[in-house]
């Protein structure tokens, strides 16, 4: 195969890896360096420099950018296997370096061992200067100012990889910001100036852990596919903790290659692989055309930010109102005990006297309570793709996307040791819906009335059916959202296939989407739906309600 078409494979290979990992990951490389041209007024880096605030189990910090270097062996990747160049690669070799196929592996471990990697930093990190790289251009008569991090090693939940630059961007209009820009995963944010936490003149970051992603607010981060865990409760970084330093007048930054090692093509998109430098970051267009970059940022919903807030401190808030009800609940059973006790059967759900209206309403109860227990064990909702292509194969259908009641929302791939939980709850579905149905006891016990008690079945009912009205109702929507946030190197019109079938039919589907395209064609098969999990938990929803029902219709006095 000659170059050209070998080239052209690769190239549909990784359309291809994209259209698959962005299933699952929604996330948005061969760039031209170009230095944009500076602005005729120079603004003082210093007067707009970020104050950083991490969460407090951050392990990596932004450090020289020469700690990398001097710790790795510089790799060529011809699509198949990785070659050592040089084992103690320079500054100046790099710059010579302007092809993406290299990369600099660090010697102290890989990209999917984390240990060796940040140990070593926290050891070696006091010989290295903390600093913060800017860089000031121009752009459509605007000022751009851009401030730069270097960390040894990302380790976030969703992905990991040697290397990790990020980086947030001011745009000043006559001396004056008017929009912050900051850098998350293959994206990111934007928000209007006069919203930025600020201190002075400094825009305040908040620096997720592992990820380094950088977030507006200190609790944003859970809304999102990511769950980001930010905060303000670890170490603050102001520009008298850091240097300052011009990222133009760095020798290596025109090295074109990863600053991390180099993973296989399914990996690397789902951000397995190092990142490339700031001057070839998402294909060059974060610094050739940083204008473009930032205005195609979606803006931070700031009617958003109380979600944000709540799913943030969803933990604290779900154990308070858990004591609270709990509280409650003793309080009004003692004033019951003191009223008229309990009755001769002290759980009313036990009055089952033959067949009649109360009796089967209880029976229903337990009913519901056993195919919610069966339910919970079962997947919830899937979504899987079988991959036939020349040059690539999945092995049958894979769950790139699986919902059940004991682990949660997981997104598998290729080539993954395992799945992997994504979301915003710490909480596992089992646990919130096992510590409802204790309360649903509890709340059963001494009650004299059975519409009293059939409201509370009927509560229940209706809680386990809500989650899936959510869920479906999301999934209606992907049809129209997510086609709009594909580029067309990524499949726009297999994404606009997809999604709209998948939004057409939410409760079960098929689709194949037929790649065509050079040396690359074949099919990718997707299947989604409602798993068995799901249906049990929508018909124990279902009996929950006809229980309650009937109870409150038989109006009777237990005791």
């Amino acid at each position: 195969m000659d170059i050209t078409s070998q080239t052209h494979y690769t190239n549909n290979k990784k359309r291809l890896a994209k259209i698959i990992c962005f299933l699952v990951l929604l996330i948005s490389t061969v760039p031209i360096i170009g230095l944009n041209s500076a602005s005729a007024e120079e603004i003082n880096a210093n007067m707009y420099a970020p104050i950083l605030y991490f969460e407090g189990q951050e392990t990596c910090f932004p450090i020289d950018a020469t700690y990398h270097i001097d710790n790795s062996e510089l790799y060529v990747h011809d699509g198949k296997t990785s070659t050592l160049i040089d084992d103690t690669p320079t500054v100046s070799e790099l710059a010579t370096y302007t092809e993406s196929t290299f990369f600099l592996d660090n010697a102290h471990g890989s990209s999917k061992d984390a240990n060796s990697i940040i140990s070593h930093y926290q050891q070696t990190k006091d010989d290295y200067d903390i600093i913060v790289y800017y860089h000031q251009s121009n752009q459509q008569g605007k000022t751009i100012l851009q401030y730069w991090f270097f960390y040894a090693y990302n380790n976030g939940e969703l992905n990991v990889h040697e290397g990790d630059w990020e980086m947030i961007q001011l745009i000043i209009e006559s001396n004056t910001p008017t929009t912050a820009m900051y850098s998350q995963h293959h994206s990111g944010q934007q928000l209007n100036w006069a919203e930025v936490d600020t201190t002075s003149t400094h825009p305040h970051v908040y620096v997720s852990r592992g990820s380094h992603a950088n977030y507006f607010r200190s609790f944003s981060g859970k809304l999102g596919i990511a769950s980001d865990t930010v905060g303000n409760n670890g170490m603050i970084l102001t520009n008298e903790n850091y240097q300052l330093v011009e990222l133009s007048d760095q020798e290596w930054l025109s090295f074109a290659g990863r600053w991390g090692e180099m993973q296989p093509v399914e990996d690397t998109f789902l951000g397995f692989s190092g990142p490339f430098g700031p001057a070839f970051r998402e294909n060059g267009n974060m610094w050739n055309n940083p204008v473009g970059w930032g205005e195609n940022l979606p803006e931070l919903n700031t009617s958003l930010l109380p979600v944000e807030w709540f799913l943030y401190n969803f933990v604290t808030i779900f154990f308070v109102i858990t004591a609270l009800s709990i509280g409650l609940l003793c309080f009004r059973l003692y004033r019951r005990s003191k009223d008229h006790g309990f009755g001769p059967r002290f759980f009313s759900s036990l009055y089952i006297d033959g067949v009649n209206v109360h009796s089967i309403g209880n029976i229903l109860f337990f009913a519901g309570i056993a195919v919610a227990i069966i339910g919970l064990t079962l997947p919830w909702y899937s979504i899987s793709a079988a991959v036939t292509i020349e040059g690539y194969t999945t092995e049958g259908f894979i769950d790139f996307l699986s919902i059940d009641g004991l682990n949660g929302a997981q997104i598998a791939y290729p080539g993954a040791n395992g799945p992997i939980a994504i979301g915003s709850f710490i909480l596992p579905f089992s646990l919130i819906i096992a510590i409802g149905f204790v309360f649903t006891f509890f709340k059963a016990i001494g009650v004299q009335k059975s519409n009293v008690l059939g409201r509370t079945y009927l509560w229940r009912g209706i809680s386990l059916i809500i989650p899936f009205i959510i869920l479906l109702i999301v999934i209606f929507s992907l049809g129209s959202i997510i086609p709009s946030m594909v580029s067309e190197d990524m499949g726009s019109n297999e994404m606009t296939t997809l999604f709209s079938s998948l939004s057409q039919n939410p409760i079960s589907g098929s689709e194949t989407i037929a790649l065509s395209d050079g040396a690359m064609s074949g099919n990718v098969d997707m299947i989604w739906g409602l798993g068995t999990g799901g249906y049990l938990m929508l018909l124990a929803g279902i009996i929950l309600l006809t229980g309650g029902i009937l109870l409150i219709t038989a109006r009777k006095t237990f005791y």
